[in-house]
């Protein structure tokens, strides 16, 4: 799989976050709340919202094979290429010498040989 990493430090901005007076579980509505302004996520802490908005929201890996627009997780651009781009995508199978189940990662085939095979 081709993924590049970006740098989406300039994605963050103060535009992204919205500070807001919501009620609070007991009733209060004095507590100030971060709220994202990308998605209905809502943060006490601005440095949790600043990660949340860089983990989530920056664009930082794009697909080599098509001009989709960056993915802010790996896990989004790989479940991408899984589902555009099925026959190009190489999975690696480790099997279990034991019994031949086969595991898409080496640590899910170690850990199935640990606990059942030991």
């Amino acid at each position: 799989m081709n993924e590049s990493p970006q740098d989406g430090s300039s994605h963050i901005n103060q535009n992204s976050i919205n500070p807001t007076k919501m009620p609070s579980d007991q009733g209060k509505d004095q507590d100030l709340r971060l709220q994202c302004s990308h998605c209905a996520m809502v943060f006490d802490k601005e440095y949790l919202l600043r990660k949340h908005i860089h983990r989530r929201h920056t664009p930082r890996y794009s697909c080599s094979m098509c001009n989709q627009k960056p993915f802010g997780l790996r896990a989004d651009l790989n479940r991408h290429i899984s589902s555009r781009h099925p026959d190009t995508s190489s999975k690696t199978l480790h099997q279990c010498p034991a019994c031949g189940k086969s595991f898409p990662r080496k640590d899910n085939l170690l850990r199935h040989v640990n606990k059942l095979h030991k």
